[in-house]
């Protein structure tokens, strides 16, 4: 089997199109042509670490089996297209073309799904003015084919803009869901903006860099965000895979099953999500899709190396 070259320490370096060699990083020198020193290993394509076999699923057919062989399991799927950071503008014109396409595989195939979109994909480091009208053409096209139409929240630096995407959406009357970050001081401020402006709500912990990082902390913002939205009696989600928020959630909403989500990632917790869906429990799975995953699996494996540390493990 033939090996790929890796560069240590960043992200899979990709094949120059049309060329022979690797390109791995933004520099270039005379006349375009791309210079860069790396140091690189061998790994072969079925190396766990490399094809992060855990945590996605290599193209669309895959994703939408996967999600057919859940949906019969009694769970929702929320799909997602890995990859991050657009480079331009041609870049995130196919993120935007590859958003509808999966919609449309949903709608064809009649599955109890979710597409789910990042900024970052839909270019807003390159230009937030094109990155929002990228987002309400993909949220436009889910709408007119029946599919629910979900934002990720990433890093702090790119929370306002997301903020403001939503609401874009939700102003031309187009349903949208957004996933709002505990370890945010902020948040409990959005999230009474999105309630008042009939934005679905997907309470997450957070994986980039938050304002808190105690994980006590974290868990108390939690459930105190999550007994408001139980409050204010509107459908929501809240994806953790901590066990003790897992089993503070359920007692919280046991009379509120019809309108509350709990929400795992592919990878972890698979006894947990059967188990509640058995119960008559609303549950779904977050079932990303592609090959340029390296910056998704970098952040879950920080996640259970934080959990670890803590001498913590993520729901069974």
């Amino acid at each position: 089997m033939q090996s790929l070259p890796i560069l240590i320490g960043e992200p899979i370096a990709r094949p120059v199109d049309g060329a022979g060699g690797w390109r791995t990083g933004p520099g270039s020198g005379p006349a375009g042509h791309h210079v860069v020193l790396v140091t690189l290993i061998y790994a072969r394509p079925d190396d766990g670490w490399m094809t992060g076999e855990r945590w996605a699923v290599h193209d669309l057919e895959a994703a939408l089996s996967r999600c057919r062989a859940r949906n019969a399991q009694g769970i929702r799927c929320i799909l997602d297209v890995l990859g991050e950071e657009a480079g331009g503008h041609d870049q995130a014109e196919r993120f935007v073309d590859a958003y509808i396409a999966l919609a449309e595989a949903i709608s064809s195939r009649g599955l109890d799904a979710s597409v789910t979109v990042k900024v970052t994909a839909l270019g807003a480091h390159v230009d937030t003015t094109s990155a929002e009208g990228n987002l309400m053409r993909v949220c436009r096209a889910a709408r007119d084919l029946g599919v629910a139409f979900e934002v990720d929240m990433e890093g702090t630096p790119l929370v306002e803009h997301t903020i403001d995407a939503v609401l874009a959406c939700v102003d031309e009357g187009l349903p949208a869901t957004v996933a709002l970050q505990a370890y945010l001081d902020r948040t409990p401020e959005d999230m009474e903006l999105m309630v008042d402006a009939g934005v679905g709500v997907r309470l997450v912990k957070g994986a980039y860099m938050g304002d808190v990082t105690d994980h006590g902390e974290i868990q108390r913002r939690f459930v105190g965000l999550a007994r408001g939205l139980l409050g204010k009696m509107v459908p929501f989600g809240a994806g953790t895979h901590d066990p003790v928020l897992v089993d503070r959630l359920l007692g919280m909403a046991d009379d509120a099953r019809d309108r509350f989500e709990l929400s795992f990632l592919m990878g972890l917790a698979d006894s947990t999500k059967e188990r509640l869906a058995s119960e008559g429990w609303r549950v779904a799975e977050y079932i990303p899709f592609g090959r340029d995953l390296r910056a998704y699996q970098v952040r879950r494996e920080r996640y259970l190396k934080a959990l670890d540390h803590l001498g913590l493990a993520p729901a069974q």
